[in-house]
């Protein structure tokens, strides 16, 4: 006996896992939970996700099964996570790498974010308090009232209330719920709260005539839209919700809830379909798999029934493993081997549309773009699974009018409300998506016609416009990256807002004298022999517009006549922030000051940006204000040394994300881009525990070496391998130092984009 156990213990060493758990609470101190997170993680070797946000953490990591039982036992040690119910399941699937790449099981990343779950992305709809969420109930009184309310269903097709063994509440009578000349139904509603790529594969299918809700949304910022458009049909129903695990009913419930009257009976299940799978290994009411965000892909029960098709041939399947994708908005999409097989080998139809974008509500797609009906384009998607399902890809899409039910619950609530109401819809439009609505971007108000609510829309985009801010190169200003850019902006001005803004170093305009030129070419023309000084000083302009960097050389930033700090404005006594932010931005207009002028003493190193390792305090601080008066941004864009220090921001937003609160934002675009040389980054991406970069990047230069003259393709091809290689995007152009704007790389920069939109 004594052997057995130690071999099972052996056994249990070597084997695998997957660890789920959330929990809302107040943290404290952010800073020092993603600290220790940080170290016990690595110290016992665990990759995956650990999101921790003000209101609570949301963990999935991997590893050994031992070293998670280590790890939950370390976090229960603490008295903010008692109480936490860890999911903890064996999974051999880790050693698939292809499968945890894809599932971001490859690494470890800890990271602070604003929410544990993102309900409501828009900013001025309010976002539902965790302590309104629905009631908990086990999976047992779960399945018992699914059960109960079918056979009561199937003999008087009326439900009014439900008692189970006195540790459920009883469930709203219609004669409980009336609200002046509201009714309500007293009646089962079951709702299901994930995406569609995953009700596709498995969903609860009780008995008799419970009404059961799949939105089919693509991405959980999808469902108050959704929950919007049929509150009436939730009014005054007993409404028991579903997810995978819990965390996503634990904000949707309390969405629903904060309707008000005639909302209030909202449930969910505890611990999700995998706690119910847990307590009904054969399935129960369950139908078909469990899809998980981890590299089991999915979990099933004893009955291995399929409830998933193809969506080519139709056929029975539910295998998400080779990760196809719609070619149009990169959901998931169920593809069978044989499909596979066959789409393969025609070349003519490598790409396949899901369902919503087919749909007759959906996007304006050329159809004839898509020949047949067989075709496919997998693995060519976009990284990390959080991220590519949150995307929604659509082109113009336009919309003739406002849900009704939004401006009737607009109407009933107080006249605060209504302003705070009216203003968001002014400043929203909505996107119909196989005939349900959701908010999406901001957009000006002539896009509605007449002044009242409920008015139609006209011209609504599909798409949320992102703000990037733009960090120009060294000697440049956010003019000339702004010009640059011109026709790259022109491309994506659908998609994105361009910021531009200038660095904090103003450095002085370079010259060279005739003598130095000839002494340095061989074959110049120009002789000095007899010229005086002043005839070989060139001629030098003074109404060019300064030029700034973000980072000088050490020996020049000593030299007070060489580097000033523009952004000085931003110190000065009794000077408020955004007035000297905005004299900051204004102080270079209309003047006729002297530009200064420097001889060159030395000729030009093309590895100059290697060295410009100063003055890196006053730009981060120049930043932090820029974040602050004109953010917040969704993404920051940097040319050349601005690429530099986008990569920077990247870094001291992983290492300290409390001490940079006000720097956030979601991905990074890096043109020719080249490690920054200053003290702070090098220290960083010198310790091996700290990379990757934990950041969506993008990252653009030209491939080829000896193409970009300025800064070498290795140097960029170096930056780019320090992010994270589930969530980067590399684009190798056949140019020289510029941003490409023609096909294709431009249709891969809108791809990489439009996961955030």
């Amino acid at each position: 006996m004594e052997e057995q156990n130690i071999e099972n213990e052996k056994i249990r060493e070597e084997e695998d896992g997957v660890l789920l758990y959330y929990k809302y609470v107040d943290i404290p101190d952010t800073e020092s939970l993603l600290n220790w997170f940080r170290n016990d993680c690595t110290a016992l070797g665990l990759v995956g996700r650990v999101r921790i946000a003000p209101n609570g953490i949301n963990v999935t990591v991997g590893g050994k099964m031992t070293s998670l039982e280590k790890h939950i036992a370390a976090v229960d040690s603490n008295t903010l996570f008692k109480g936490c119910d860890f999911k903890l399941a064996s999974c051999q699937c880790l050693l698939d790498q292809q499968i945890a790449k894809e599932c971001g099981f490859t690494s470890l990343s800890v990271r602070a974010v604003k929410e544990v779950v993102s309900l409501v992305c828009h900013p001025l709809v309010r976002s539902p308090s965790i302590s309104n969420a629905g009631k908990h109930l086990s999976a047992i009184e779960f399945h018992s009232i699914l059960q109960m309310a079918g056979g009561k269903l199937e003999e008087d097709d009326n439900l009014n209330q439900f008692h189970l063994n006195n540790s459920v509440d009883s469930f709203a009578s219609k004669s409980d719920c009336e609200t002046g000349s509201h009714q309500c139904h007293g009646g089962l509603v079951l709702l299901d709260a994930r995406n569609m790529y995953e009700t596709r594969i498995g969903k609860f299918l009780p008995p008799g005539q419970v009404q059961t809700l799949d939105p089919k949304i693509r991405q959980y910022s999808d469902l108050p839209a959704w929950i919007d458009r049929h509150a009436e049909q939730l009014r005054g129903n007993n409404i028991l919700m579903y997810c995978t695990g819990g965390v996503r009913c634990e904000m949707a419930s309390a969405y629903i809830r904060m309707k008000g009257s005639g909302y209030e009976n909202v449930y969910q299940l505890s611990g999700g379909i995998q706690r119910y799978l847990e307590a009904y290994p054969d399935g129960g009411f369950f139908k078909g798999k469990n899809f998980v965000f981890d590299p089991r892909i999915s979990v099933g029960s004893t009955d291995v029934g399929v409830i998933g098709s193809c969506l080519l041939c139709g056929d029975s399947f539910d295998d998400y493993s080779s990760r196809c994708r719609c070619s149009y908005c990169r959901m998931l999409v169920l593809v069978c081997n044989t499909c596979q097989e066959l789409s393969t080998s025609n070349k003519e139809n490598q790409n396949y549309i899901c369902e919503l974008c087919r749909g007759k509500n959906g996007p304006n797609i050329d159809l004839s773009k898509y020949p047949g009906e067989s075709n496919l384009n997998f693995l060519n998607c976009r990284p990390r699974a959080e991220k590519v399902e949150s995307a929604v890809a659509m082109k113009h899409n336009f919309v003739d009018c406002i849900d009704e039910s939004f401006s009737n619950s607009l109407n009933s609530r107080p006249r605060t409300e209504k302003v705070e109401s009216a203003v968001a819809m002014e400043l929203v439009s909505v996107e119909c998506i196989d005939g349900l609505e959701q908010i999406v971007e901001p957009c000006r108000s002539d896009s509605f016609i007449g002044g009242r609510m409920g008015a139609p829309l006209i011209k609504a985009q599909s798409t949320r416009k992102l703000k990037i801010l733009c960090l120009h190169g060294f000697r440049q200003n956010a003019s000339s990256l702004k010009g640059r850019l011109a026709s790259f902006g022109k491309k994506l001005k659908h998609l994105a807002e361009f910021v531009f803004v200038d660095a904090p170093h103003e450095v002085p305009f370079i010259y060279q004298s005739l003598s130095n030129q000839v002494q340095e070419g061989k074959n110049n023309d120009v002789t000095p022999g007899g010229s005086t000084d002043s005839q070989l000083k060139p001629s030098l302009p003074q109404n060019c517009k300064k030029k700034y960097a973000w980072l000088v050389a050490p020996n020049c930033y000593k030299n007070s006549n060489f580097a000033s700090c523009s952004a000085d404005v931003l110190f000065k006594s009794g000077t408020s922030l955004t007035a000297a932010m905005q004299e900051l931005l204004q102080q270079d207009k209309g003047k006729s000051e002297e530009i200064r002028w420097m001889e060159a003493t030395s000729p030009f190193d093309p590895l100059q940006y290697q060295h410009q390792s100063a003055g890196w305090p006053e730009t981060l601080t120049y930043l932090q204000n820029i974040f602050s008066v004109m953010g917040p941004f969704d993404g920051v864009l940097g040319f050349s040394q601005g690429a530099s220090i986008a990569a920077t921001l990247c870094t001291l937003r992983q290492k300290s994300p409390g001490n940079y609160a006000s720097i956030n934002f979601e991905f990074v675009i890096v043109c020719s881009g080249f490690p920054s040389p200053a003290e702070d980054f090098q220290q960083l991406i010198s310790n091996p525990s700290f990379l990757p970069i934990d950041c969506p990047s993008l990252h653009i230069f030209g491939g080829n070496a000896g193409l970009d003259r300025q800064i070498m393709s290795d140097a960029s091809l170096q930056l780019a391998s320090f992010f994270r290689s589930d969530c980067r995007v590399v684009v190798k152009h056949s140019s020289g130092h510029i941003v490409p704007a023609q096909s294709p790389y431009i249709d891969r920069i809108k791809e990489f984009l439009l996961q955030f939109c």
